[in-house]
Parts: structure tokens; C-alpha cells; sequence
């Protein structure tokens, strides 16, 4: 480690932050009805919402209380969109969270930050 941050726990764990470290920050959370009749028409009860992320790298986490078919319809300028599909259950509400990885660009005047060897932000 040429630089960073190392925690060591009571057990002997060691938690280390260096220019190896991806982090992940919360970007935003939702809910989208799934009442749209899907477009495959595989089945009249079977319906449907899309969720677009801006992002490729990024990580969508979701809640339903019924089971979830997922599919990635679109691949497209650095976007992913997102299918959800469910059975019998017209209206039903899905939760998301998406997660990505950290801006490294930063305004914070305080905390711990990390670079890397080419002096790029990696951790803020």
C-alpha cells in the first residue's frame, strides 16, 4: 500500500482504503407501479415497468412483495433500461435503490481523502 487508510479491528481484521478501493455512494431511490401490460404479450395477467439508469457500472438493488422477473431490454449511450416484470399483480409497487460508483470530483473541505498514484481522487 503506497498510501490510504488502514483500520485494524480487535479480531485482527484489517480494513484497508488504498488506490485499489471502488466506492460506492447511494445516488437515488424510487418506486415505479408495474400495471403496464408487457409488450411480449406472454400472458395477459403478466405486467410490467421499465427503469432507465444513467449509468453502466451502476448497481440497482430492488423490493417487491411479489416475484420479479428482471430483464436488460437496452444497452444504449452509456444508459442500461431495465424491465420488471410480475404475475398477476396489476399496480404493484417495486422499490429501487441505486448504488454507484463515487464522483471523483469533490467540494468537501474535511474528511479522509485517497488518491492514486496518477493523483486521481479515488476515495473522498
Amino acid at each position: 500500500m503506497t498510501a490510504g487508510l488502514q483500520v485494524y479491528r480487535d479480531d485482527g481484521v484489517v480494513l484497508q482504503i488504498d488506490e485499489s478501493f471502488i466506492n460506492l455512494q447511494f445516488i437515488r431511490k424510487g418506486t415505479i407501479q408495474l400495471n403496464a401490460k408487457n409488450p411480449t404479450n406472454l400472458s395477459t395477467n403478466w405486467m410490467y415497468n421499465t427503469l432507465t439508469v444513467s449509468s453502466l457500472t451502476a448497481i440497482v438493488a430492488i423490493r417487491c412483495p411479489y416475484p420479479v422477473y428482471i430483464n436488460v431490454s437496452a444497452v444504449n449511450n452509456g444508459s442500461v433500461t431495465y424491465e420488471y416484470i410480475v404475475n398477476n399483480a396489476a399496480g404493484a409497487t417495486l422499490e429501487y435503490w441505486i448504488c454507484d460508483t463515487a464522483s471523483t470530483t469533490s467540494g468537501n473541505t474535511a474528511g479522509l481523502q485517497v488518491f492514486d498514484a496518477s493523483g486521481v481522487l479515488i476515495f473522498d
